[in-house]
């Protein structure tokens, strides 16, 4: 009987073997990299989002506040041919909006598709098929919170799509993208409107200045009324490198562009569109090979035309932050903030502000 269960056992193993050097033998290399990221922030006043800075609350939390998170940790996946294929997966754990069951959200923290996306060169042309950013910011401000400058002049997101990009003799890059005209997750107002969105982008380098000018233009249909909402967008970046600093920074305008992080949340269907204007700029100080300096200002303005009473009407970020490379790739970093958020009411306006002191410690792999 023993003999016979060693025996068993032993098929087993064998077989689990065969079927793991099956799977390992893949002509395909995969590059396993990563972060593991610790945030620590205390806010004086209260803001949007637990440990992730959007706007200051005009009621409900007011109080300050201290939290802690590990949720910013990422995990992905490089995939190569080689030669002219290559892939990417990207997870992180800031999934906790969109654990939502009968309108609650949920309480643990989820794994979150950043990047899903297959990449086939042709000489000169990519084809880029699956979950990728928008054609929107060129270089990110350099802050350690998850959101960088979310609702405070720095639009991004990612959605899946189609894209085309064409290198040319020099620098410059062309690229034109059909995707999904919302990045949520799940059916929304977007795809309601049964139309993708096109985004085009252009982007070259002159003697070390990155410059580059986008534009998107899509539709939301409301799921209640049916009623149309035009998204469309305007955007311009630069980055100008100098011996010890960098200096970069987008300006943008359009209308409706709560997807895309601008117009702080505001949306307006039919003949109320709620357009606005925005941008950030990012001086990048470093001084030795240890230790860096960043100083960024941020601003997103709708317009208050087709804002509602109360409706947040301007957001502005202005903030400072120090890194530090203790040893090896650890790096802890210290920022302040000062965010400022302000109201539509009925006669006039009010700003709220909540300064954010906030610290991170990663480890990158």
């Amino acid at each position: 009987m023993k003999k016979g269960l060693v025996l068993l056992m032993g098929c087993l193993f064998l077989s689990v073997q065969f079927v793991m050097a099956e799977i390992v033998s893949s002509k395909y290399k995969v590059e396993i990299y990563g972060l593991l990221k610790t945030d620590f922030m205390v806010s004086s006043h209260g803001t949007l989002v637990n440990n992730y800075r959007v706007y200051t609350t005009q009621a409900g939390r007011t109080g300050r506040s201290f939290r802690a998170s590990a949720r910013g940790t990422r995990l992905g996946f490089n995939i190569s041919d080689g030669c002219s294929i290559t892939g990417k997966i990207e997870t992180d754990f800031i999934g906790l909006s969109e654990s939502v069951v009968a309108g609650k959200a949920g309480t643990s923290s989820d794994l979150r598709l950043r990047h899903a996306n297959i990449n086939v060169n042709y000489d000169q042309v990519d084809l880029l098929v699956g979950q990728t950013w928008y054609l929107t910011t060129l270089e990110f401000p350099d802050t350690i919170n998850d959101y960088f400058l979310r609702n405070s002049g720095n639009l991004w997101g990612r959605t899946p799509q189609m894209r085309l990009s064409f290198t040319t003799s020099g620098d410059t890059r062309l690229h034109a993208a059909v995707a999904r005209p919302s990045a949520k997750l799940t059916d929304a107002a977007g795809t309601h409107a049964a139309q993708p969105a096109i985004q085009i982008k252009a982007e070259t380098k002159v003697s070390g200045v990155k410059l580059s000018a986008a534009g998107s233009y899509g539709k939301w249909r409301n799921t209640t009324t049916d009623q149309y909402g035009d998204v469309d967008l305007m955007i311009a970046g630069f980055s100008v490198p100098f011996s010890s600093f960098k200096l970069n920074g987008v300006v943008w305008t359009g209308q409706n562009l709560s997807d895309y992080l601008g117009g702080l949340g505001n949306f307006g269907y039919g003949s109320t569109p709620v357009k606005a204007s925005g941008g950030f700029i990012d001086l990048k100080i470093k001084s030795s090979p240890t230790l860096w300096f960043n100083i960024v200002y941020g601003v997103d303005n709708p317009k208050d035309q087709n804002i509602a009473l109360n409706g947040r009407s301007k957001n502005t970020t202005v903030m400072g932050n120090v890194g530090y490379l203790l040893k090896e790739k650890v790096t802890v970093m210290l920022e302040v903030a000062d965010l400022g958020t302000q109201y539509k009411l009925a006669a006039g306006s009010e700003t709220r502000h909540s300064t954010n002191i906030q610290m991170g410690v990663k480890l990158p792999f």
